[in-house]
């Protein structure tokens, strides 16, 4: 059994498109699992959502969770495990596309605008 263990604010979990509705409805689930994967960063979790068809990428609110009763459990792999997340602690990231990210970084003109400023939790951030 592993220990309670204090996330950091922001998690990531990637998912195939085909299952962004019921996400959005249901929050997530183990499904057939013990606990919910997470990710540490949203790299990573666009290689797990690409494993399972057009991948989209959600932000999990982890640090609120956490302050809310919500326990989080660390992996010996890095994968983040809590037993659910309600939908309302997670935010679905547009346009999640990597090399999008790359080029808005790098300052290229040619990032779609829908990349170039987002609200998340309540706060003005760079779209990651």
């Amino acid at each position: 059994e592993l220990p309670v263990t204090e996330p950091p604010e922001t998690l990531y979990h990637g998912t195939s498109r085909r299952f962004a509705a019921s996400i959005e409805a249901q929050g997530l689930l183990p499904q057939s699992r013990l606990y919910v994967h997470l990710s540490p960063d949203q790299e990573t979790a666009e290689k797990v959502g690409r494993r399972h068809g057009e991948p989209v990428i959600y932000l999990v609110d982890a640090g609120q969770m956490h302050r809310d009763g919500y326990c989080f459990y660390l992996s010996a792999n890095g994968v983040w495990l809590t037993k659910v997340v309600p939908a309302t602690y997670l935010k679905r990231l547009k346009g999640e596309c990597h090399a999008y990210r790359v080029w808005y970084r790098q300052g290229e003109q040619h990032a779609p605008s829908s990349l170039r400023k987002k609200k998340v939790f309540g706060e003005r951030q760079n779209k990651i």
